[in-house]
C-alpha cells in the first residue's frame, strides 16, 4: 500500500509551545472573559463614566483582541516570520486558497452546521452572534475592524498556529478535533458557563468553520491561508449585518 505523503511542514519550537500554553491560552480562555470584564466595570464605576453597556463592551472587545493578537504575535514571531517569507513567495496560490476556496468551503460548512443546530433548537443563531449583530450597529467602524481583522488574526494564531500545529505532529485527527472543538466552544463559553447548557449546540457551526480553517492551513502549509479565510468570512458577515 502506498504511503501518504505528508506535505504539512509547520512545527513549533519548545519555547513557542510552552509560552503559548502557559501564557496565551489562559489569557484567551480566562482572562479575556472575566478579568477584562471586571476591569472595564471597575473603570466605569470608579470614574463614573457615562457610557452605554454596548459602547463599553465594544471597547472591551477591541482592547482584549488587540492585546491577545499582540501577545500571540510576540510569542509566535519566529513561527509567523518563517511563514510570511513563504507567503511572499507563493502569494497568489495562498490568496486564492484563503480568500476564495476557503470562503466557499466555509459557507458550505456553516450551512451544514446550522442545519444540524435546527434539529435540536428553534433558535437560529447563538447568543454570541446576536451580540455581534447588536454591537455592530452601535459602533460599526470599531466592530468591523475588531471582527474583520483583529479577532481572526489572534484566533488563527491560537487555534491553528498553537493548538492545531502543536497536536498535528502527534495525531492529525486529534489536531482537527481539538482545535475545532475549542474554537467552537470559545464562542459559546460565556453563555454555557452562565448556565445556558443548550447553547452548546450553537457551537456546531463555529466548530465546522474551525475544521475549514484548519484544512486551509494544512493545505496551504501556511497560517496566512487560514487567516485570510477567517478574515474573508468575518468581513463578509459584517457587511451582511451592516448593509
Amino acid at each position: 500500500m502506498r504511503k501518504r505523503i505528508d506535505r504539512f511542514t509547520r512545527r513549533l519550537s519548545n519555547q513557542e509551545l510552552i509560552l503559548g500554553c502557559v501564557i496565551l491560552l489562559p489569557l484567551f480562555f480566562y482572562c479575556n472573559s472575566y478579568i477584562g470584564t471586571a476591569i472595564i466595570k471597575w473603570t466605569i464605576l470608579t470614574f463614573d463614566l457615562s457610557v452605554t453597556s454596548n459602547t463599553a463592551t465594544i471597547w472591551l472587545n477591541f482592547i482584549i483582541d488587540f492585546i491577545t493578537a499582540l501577545i500571540a504575535v510576540i510569542i509566535l514571531r519566529n513561527f509567523i516570520r518563517r511563514q510570511w517569507k513563504d507567503f511572499m513567495n507563493n502569494k497568489l496560490s495562498i490568496i486564492v486558497a484563503g480568500c476564495f476556496m476557503g470562503f466557499f468551503f466555509n459557507i458550505c460548512a456553516n450551512a451544514i452546521g446550522n442545519s444540524i443546530v435546527k434539529l435540536f433548537v428553534d433558535q437560529s443563531s447563538s447568543v454570541n452572534q446576536q451580540q455581534v449583530e447588536t454591537l455592530a450597529k452601535s459602533i460599526p467602524a470599531i466592530m468591523f475592524f475588531v471582527t474583520g481583522f483583529l479577532a481572526p488574526l489572534g484566533e488563527e494564531l491560537i487555534f491553528r498556529g498553537l493548538i492545531f500545529t502543536g497536536l498535528r505532529k502527534y495525531n492529525r485527527f486529534l489536531a482537527y478535533a481539538v482545535s475545532a472543538f475549542l474554537f467552537g466552544f470559545i464562542h459559546v463559553m460565556n453563555s454555557v458557563l452562565a448556565g445556558n447548557i443548550l447553547e452548546m449546540v450553537q457551537m456546531i457551526p463555529y466548530a465546522c468553520s474551525g475544521l475549514v480553517f484548519a484544512y486551509i492551513y494544512e493545505t496551504t502549509d501556511n497560517i496566512w491561508g487560514s487567516i485570510l479565510t477567517h478574515m474573508t468570512n468575518n468581513i463578509f458577515a459584517m457587511l451582511v449585518i451592516l448593509l
